[in-house]
């Protein structure tokens, strides 16, 4: 039987990323929307780890499960991280293009570009015991949206081991370079070298 793991969130975007990661694994991934578990939850957290804490534990009072929870962000030098934590808050309900296009705005006075995607994962027992699993990727953010591939502000982000928008990216390559793709890394070599899941044939 695979490993079980109930992901704290309901965005598909997201949902779909996490099971491109874990394809070939033995585990087996469920959203809120796939448990019909629809919970408010409040991320008031300073950090992206306290904001993954939040979630981690407002789902794990629901399901007697392992819990995922994610909380990641692009935070640009210049603007002293903005926007941070408030990622997916910043210009809520508006279409990603006309977020970003408020940040290329925000950018004009300014020379430095350089910025980072930040994501952390935390992996909760139903003891409340809980791991912690970080990655982080560098770049720039770009003159304009490139590409159309990913989500969120994928079109503005110029990764440096890549020297192209993760817009312009295949799948393969965000799972190398992104973020959440260097944080699951960590996860999956945790759970693989605790004999909890395995790489399948």
């Amino acid at each position: 039987m695979d490993f079980e793991i109930i992901v704290a969130t309901t965005s598909e975007d997201k949902m779909s990323e996490f099971r491109q990661f874990f394809a070939g694994y033995s585990i087996s991934l469920s959203s809120l929307k796939d448990i019909d578990l629809s919970i408010p939850i409040n991320e008031t957290g300073a950090t992206f780890l306290d904001n993954a804490l939040i979630k981690a534990r407002a789902v794990a009072r629901y399901v007697n499960k392992p819990v995922l929870a994610d909380d990641s962000g692009l935070q640009i030098e210049t603007l002293g991280g903005f926007p941070g934590t408030k990622s997916a808050r910043f210009m809520a309900g508006t279409p990603y293009a006309e977020r970003m296009m408020a940040i290329l705005k925000m950018l004009e006075p300014h020379h430095n570009r350089r910025a980072q995607f930040s994501c952390t994962l935390v992996l909760m027992q139903p003891t409340g015991d809980y791991r912690i699993f970080i990655g982080t990727c560098s770049g720039t953010i770009a003159t304009q949206l490139v590409g159309a591939n990913g989500f969120g502000y994928d079109p503005i982000f110029k990764v440096d081991e890549l020297g192209k928008t993760f817009g312009e990216a295949s799948i393969t390559e965000k799972q190398k370079y992104s973020h959440r793709g260097k944080a699951v890394e960590k996860l999956i070599t945790c759970l693989v070298n605790n004999n909890i899941i395995k790489k399948m044939r």
